[in-house]
Order: C-alpha cells, then sequence, then structure tokens
C-alpha cells in the first residue's frame, strides 16, 4: 500500500467490537501539501467473510465531511445469514437490505443510480440495486407496464423480451416482477428483475446470468429476493 500512497504513514489503530463482531480501524495519512490526504479503513471478521469499509478526503476537507463518512460507514453493516441466503448487505443511506448469496462480491458503486453490485464467483451471475425517486407508474395496469417497459429494455438489451411478467402486491405496494432474454456480443442472458417504489425512492433489482444456467441459478436469486427489505416508512 504505501508504494502506492507516497508519503503513507500509518497513524493509530483502534481494535473494537461492533454488534459483538470484531473490528479494527486502521488510521493513516498520506501524500503532501495540497493532496495530503487522511483516511482510514474499517476491517469486521464475519464468520462468513471479511467485511472491509474505506473512507478517505483531503486534509483541507477532513473536517467539514469526516462526520458525514464515519455515518455513513456505521451504517453499513452484514446481518446474520438467512435460510436460502447469505449474509445481509444493509445500506441505511438509501433504506433497504437484501442478502448476498454466499461467496458473492460486494462492490458498493457510485454510477448514476446504481448503488451496489453483488458477483458471483467467477463472473457466473451478476446483481445489481438501482435506487431512483418514487415512481408512479407501477398503478398503471398490468398490461401497459408491460407494453413501456419492454421497447425501453429492448433498447438498452439487444432482443431483449419478457418470457414472465407479473404485477404483484409487495407489503402493499404494487411492484413488477419479471424474468427476460437479451444477447450481448456472443453471449444469451437471462435475467430476473423487480421493482417496487415508495412514496420516497423507487427500487429496481435484476439478477443476470447466461440463460443455459437461469434454472439452477434462479433459486439462489429467488432467495436474495425473499430478504429484500425497504428500510424506510411506506
Amino acid at each position: 500500500m504505501a508504494a502506492k500512497l507516497p508519503g503513507f504513514a500509518m497513524k493509530k489503530t483502534v481494535p473494537s467490537l461492533k454488534d459483538g463482531i470484531p473490528a479494527l480501524e486502521l488510521w493513516y495519512s498520506a501524500g503532501e501539501g495540497e493532496t495530503a490526504v487522511t483516511g482510514f479503513f474499517r476491517v469486521m471478521a464475519y464468520p462468513e467473510r471479511l467485511l472491509i469499509l474505506s473512507a478517505a478526503a483531503r486534509d483541507a476537507k477532513w473536517e467539514s465531511v469526516h462526520e458525514t463518512i464515519e455515518a455513513t460507514l456505521r451504517s453499513t453493516s452484514l446481518q446474520k445469514p438467512q435460510a436460502g441466503a447469505g449474509a445481509v448487505w444493509t445500506d441505511r443511506k438509501n433504506g433497504f437490505s437484501i442478502a448476498v448469496p454466499p461467496k458473492y462480491r460486494v462492490r458498493p458503486e457510485k454510477r448514476g443510480n446504481l448503488v451496489v453490485n453483488l458477483t458471483a464467483p467467477e463472473g457466473v451471475a451478476n446483481m445489481n440495486v438501482v435506487v431512483r425517486g418514487p415512481d408512479p407508474s407501477f398503478e398503471a395496469e398490468r398490461d401497459d407496464l408491460k407494453a413501456t417497459l419492454e421497447p425501453q429494455l429492448a433498447k438498452a438489451y439487444p432482443g431483449f423480451a419478457y418470457v414472465e411478467f407479473e404485477k404483484v402486491d409487495w407489503n402493499g405496494l404494487w411492484a413488477i416482477k419479471t424474468a427476460g432474454t437479451f444477447t450481448k456480443g456472443d453471449l444469451k442472458l437471462a435475467n430476473m428483475q423487480f421493482g417496487v417504489s415508495t412514496d420516497n425512492r423507487s427500487y429496481y433489482l435484476t439478477w443476470t446470468c447466461p440463460q443455459a444456467a437461469f434454472k439452477d441459478e434462479r433459486t439462489t436469486f429467488e432467495a436474495s429476493l425473499r430478504s429484500f427489505k425497504v428500510l424506510e416508512p411506506k
């Protein structure tokens, strides 16, 4: 790490327990002058995996942003495993939690409305969560929703077509649950999607894998979906 961060120096280490889980904070400084930064890593040793969180900011900005960074990191945790799924990824900033399938890699995202990617070992399957503002379109009739969404997805994913499309009541909120197929270069892919909107946000969950693997992977996808929770007032 020191080779990649000129002027790197460890400032302090702070062992602790968070919700009964051993944790270690590593504080560091790096760079000089206008490029000097302060940051830290928090490592939490869950039985299922290690959770490593990190944050850094320029020294000139640190005092104004570190409390916000700390609050964001404190809100993120892995909870106890659920039957049929893995440990739970909790994102209190965006108001949801979802189980992480065993051995999947978690990667928080900041690309547009994409907030997290979950990737299976060797990239066999992928799951992501997109969070946007509230979406009143879920109130539309099932056939109208399908007719609106399918052409939109076909523009983004060549050859996209629904093979399943359900409008369902999810905890008192209208939601959609779908399955579709499309191509990406020479790859023939399939996905399962779930979308729901509260008064504050809309959530779009997408699980993707090769078409040939979809039947086997769907068990994992369904277990992950069953674990999904909205952590905000409806």
